[in-house]
This record gives C-alpha cells, sequence and structure tokens, in this order.
C-alpha cells in the first residue's frame, strides 16, 4: 500500500490506514464499537487494513473494542449476535475479506458465507438430532436394564442399622424361600409369588435407609432363610455391613466382630418374577396395624377362613367356624380412618395365608386395604419412615 492512497480491485479508492484518516473519515472518538460498522467507509477501511497495524491506534477505541473490532466483519456477513451490529443496511456494498476468494460479479463473499452459515446449522441440527437419539437410546437402555437385567451388580456395598433392614427381609420371607433381589441407585427390589400362587408381594428397600450405599445396577439369588439367620446375630442397633465379590456370587455381611460369607443362588433357578396386575377394587379401608393385626387373630380363634365383605360406608370381616363365629365391624372402630366403597360386595380368604401379612405389619404401621367382589385382597403399608415399602396381594377362595 502506497504511502497516500492504493486502488482495489473494484476501483474504490481505499485510505491509508493511519489513525489521522481512519478517524477523521469515521469521525471516531469515544464511538461504541457496536455501531461502527453503520459508519459510511466502513468496508473501505476495514479492507484496507495491513497486518502489522492494530485498532488501538485509533483515538477512543480500546482493547476491548479493539477486540470487537476485529471480529466484525460487515453487516452482511457477521457471526456475531444480533445485539452487537444492528441499524440499516450500509450504503456501500459488501466487499470480500482477503480469506476468501471473489467472483466477477462481486457476490462471492455473500453467497460463500450464507452457505457457511447454512452448513453451520444444518451441522448444528444433526449434532443436536443425534444428541437426542444418543439420549433415547440410554433412556432405553436403562429401561430394560431396570426390568430384565440376570447378571449381578459389579460393585454392591451398603452399611445399614439391624433395625432398618431386618423388617424388609422378614416380611418378603413371609411369603417366599428365596427370591431375586434387584440392586440399583434407589435401593432393593424383590417381587415374588408363593410356590401355590395364592400371595405375592412387592417389597423395595430405599437406598436413603442406609449409612452408606454404593451400587450399580444388578440382580442377586438369595436364600433369605439363611440371611434373616445371618441377620439374628445382631443386635437392633447394630450395624450390617454388606458387600458383594461378583465374581465368585458371594456376599460378605460383617456385624460388629462376626463376618459372615454367603453363597448367592443363580438367579435364573429361581422362579421368574411375577406381573403386577392394575385391579380396579370396590373398597378401600385405611385401618392402623394394630387393629389390622388383632381383627385376623380373633377371627382366627374360630375358623380357618374369613369373609371381607362391604357396603358403600360400611365394612366388616367375619369368620365363622363348626361352633363359634366373629364380626369385627370396622365401621365403628376407632383405630379404622377411612372407609370408601363405591358398591356392595364380599370376598373369602384363607387365613393361613392372610396371617403371613399380619406378621409383616406392626402394630404403629398405618395399613391401606383394598378389595373387590371375589376380587384379590390388596395390602399396602410403609415401614421405618416410609424407607420400606411393601405391598402385598392375596387370591380370593372362589365361593360355592
Amino acid at each position: 500500500m502506497s504511502s497516500a492512497s492504493s486502488q482495489s480491485e473494484s476501483g474504490s479508492t481505499v485510505p491509508e490506514f493511519t489513525p489521522e484518516n481512519i478517524s477523521n473519515q469515521l469521525g471516531i472518538r469515544t464511538q461504541p464499537a457496536a455501531s461502527l460498522a453503520e459508519l459510511d467507509g466502513w468496508e473501505e477501511i476495514k479492507s484496507g487494513l495491513e497486518e502489522d497495524r492494530n485498532w488501538e491506534e485509533l483515538d477512543g477505541v480500546g482493547p476491548a473494542t479493539a477486540e470487537t473490532l476485529e471480529m466484525i466483519s460487515s453487516p452482511f456477513t457477521r457471526s456475531e449476535p444480533e445485539s452487537v451490529v444492528e441499524g440499516p443496511e450500509p450504503s456501500v456494498e459488501p466487499t470480500t475479506p482477503e480469506s476468501e476468494v471473489e467472483d466477477d460479479d462481486g457476490e462471492g463473499s455473500s453467497e460463500q458465507t450464507d452457505n457457511q452459515e447454512d452448513g453451520v446449522e444444518d451441522e448444528d441440527q444433526e449434532q443436536e438430532s443425534a444428541a437426542s437419539e444418543d439420549t433415547a437410546a440410554e433412556d432405553s437402555d436403562d429401561e430394560i436394564a431396570l426390568s430384565e437385567v440376570e447378571s449381578p451388580p459389579s460393585v454392591f456395598e451398603a452399611t445399614i442399622e439391624k433395625s432398618r433392614v431386618a423388617p424388609y427381609f422378614d416380611a418378603v420371607s413371609q411369603h417366599v424361600d428365596e427370591a431375586k433381589i434387584r440392586i440399583d441407585d434407589d435401593g432393593l427390589n424383590i417381587r415374588a409369588v408363593d410356590p401355590a400362587n395364592v400371595q405375592m408381594v412387592d417389597g423395595s428397600l430405599s437406598s436413603l435407609a442406609f449409612e452408606s450405599y454404593n451400587a450399580e445396577m444388578g440382580v442377586i439369588g438369595v436364600n433369605l432363610s439363611r440371611l434373616n439367620s445371618i441377620l439374628g446375630n445382631a443386635n437392633k442397633s447394630d450395624l450390617v455391613h454388606f458387600q458383594l465379590d461378583p465374581e465368585v456370587r458371594k456376599l460378605t455381611i460383617t456385624i460388629e466382630n462376626l463376618e459372615f460369607t454367603m453363597a448367592l443362588i443363580d438367579p435364573d433357578s429361581i422362579r421368574q418374577e411375577p406381573e403386577l396386575p392394575d385391579l380396579s377394587l370396590d373398597a378401600k379401608v385405611i385401618i392402623e396395624g394394630s387393629e389390622f393385626r388383632d381383627a385376623i387373630k380373633a377371627v382366627n380363634m374360630v375358623a380357618d377362613h374369613t369373609l371381607f365383605s362391604y357396603d358403600h360406608g360400611h365394612a366388616e370381616i367375619y369368620g365363622e367356624g363348626d361352633t363359634d363365629d366373629a364380626t369385627i365391624d370396622l365401621s365403628d372402630n376407632d383405630g379404622v380412618h377411612d372407609i370408601t366403597a363405591h358398591d356392595a360386595g364380599d370376598s373369602l380368604f384363607s387365613l393361613d395365608y392372610l396371617k403371613n401379612f399380619k406378621k409383616m405389619v406392626n402394630k404403629d404401621t398405618m395399613v391401606t386395604v383394598r378389595v373387590g367382589d371375589d376380587f384379590p385382597m390388596m395390602v399396602e403399608f410403609g415401614l421405618k419412615d416410609g424407607h420400606i415399602q411393601i405391598d402385598g396381594m392375596l387370591a380370593p377362595r372362589i365361593q360355592d
């Protein structure tokens, strides 16, 4: 570039890059950088820059403004947000930056930049689409893994007070001797049905009940009777430490100075977990655990079966033996908090099985009982501040 002026390829005169020339032409002293591109002569000044020059040589242009000026190309081809350069279109047609090739009619820069922007948008959309597909795939994998994984977790190590874990395994063992324990970040879950297909249990123990909990997703098979026997060596306040060795399929249980190593059962050899039915039942009774236990105990004194009947706001439990009978009116009972019945009906249940639910329930537990006309009974309750949740189902005995 000469000391006076130089000719651009289009024949226009480009002033020499000096503080005086540029300051005079653009009229900047403290001009905001965002409005510089709106001024007449911007493109001529921009195309006249030399590599060894710096925007800070202009009066009123500091480091921050200089950095912005280096990033701005023109109002038509800028890559900055719209708030950086706004206003009416300049009267001067945009010229091609030195890094681009301009075609004969001077439109190469604009078209190439537009194509580049379209390419970037397409690439962003493809990346977003790919990310969405990956997320959906991960969610799908997680959903499948939760219900179908049959391998032991790579990690399971946890510590819990005996009083918070023993009721969980004791409740489930009222229905089955062996069970699959599904383990994940949320805690433990057991779903099982007894050999006679009469009673089912779905029990969960939250990870929040543990003093410490570190687990990956997986499933193990456990002999519940042996596990309960081991836990019987601990006092209520003792801490119980579980650690799984997935390679040899053994669970180490440490209680104070006692250490037990229990061999696990192959989950494939344990009966498949049942599907939980979605039942629409007519009646619901919310009853205190102590009243629930007393009612079952009373009818069991005279009979081996009990009839649970309901009629709108009324419900009762009835047992009839060879010589004696017993009736418990749930409608007139301080221990019954709510009775909801949309119709009238009754169901007959075996007390041998119903007693298993009685053993699971603590006196201070609130129990929800739902029944229908010749439908199963659902018994739902929580233990240990809700960290243990038990949902049980008992099939009815079909009446003659």
